[in-house]
């Protein structure tokens, strides 16, 4: 028998995650343990890259439909759903965040355009010139190419992510 007092505790806890999951809000992380959320700029720097040879265009172009296209970032607290970057200035891409957990490490993967540019073979992923909040993303998983961060209540970023 479940202590009356430990089974209301157990009810308002379902009672929270049932709530946020319910929510229709796009902002809100879905399934997480309640944190404060911070703002974020995701930014990419994209270095320009030449078309590639006659020879390599088609596999140029599976790689552009491999990675839907456009410019994107797939968040981890968002279970990497695409956000699409939009252009700001002459190859600088962005894409803005007001829900993102605080002091939880998080990954995202970055598509670029110029990357199938220059590995046609891939889908566009990169590990070059992502910044959050102002700071470049250093740490990322090889195997994969997800950049790993994490940010505090004051939206300080860190990079290679503690936690």
């Amino acid at each position: 028998m479940i202590d009356p007092r430990k089974r209301s505790s157990l009810i308002l806890v379902a009672a929270a995650a049932a709530a946020s999951m319910a929510s229709e809000c796009e902002q809100s992380p879905r399934g997480l343990v309640p944190s404060p959320l911070a703002r974020i700029e995701i930014r990419l720097r994209s270095e320009p890259a030449p078309d590639p040879p006659a020879q390599q265009q088609t596999t140029f172009e599976l790689c552009l439909v491999r990675m839907d296209q456009e410019n994107k970032v797939k968040p981890s607290w968002r279970d990497y759903a695409s956000t699409t970057l939009t252009e700001t200035a002459p190859n600088v891409f962005a894409a803005e965040f007001f829900d993102v957990p605080v002091s939880i490490r998080h990954t995202i993967t970055v598509h670029d355009r110029n990357q199938c540019r220059r590995a046609p073979l891939g889908d566009g992923r990169v590990v070059t010139g992502v910044s959050v909040n102002g700071t470049t993303l250093e740490r990322f998983i090889p195997a994969t190419n997800a950049l790993q961060f994490s940010i505090d209540e004051d939206g300080v970023v860190t990079s290679p992510a503690g936690g």
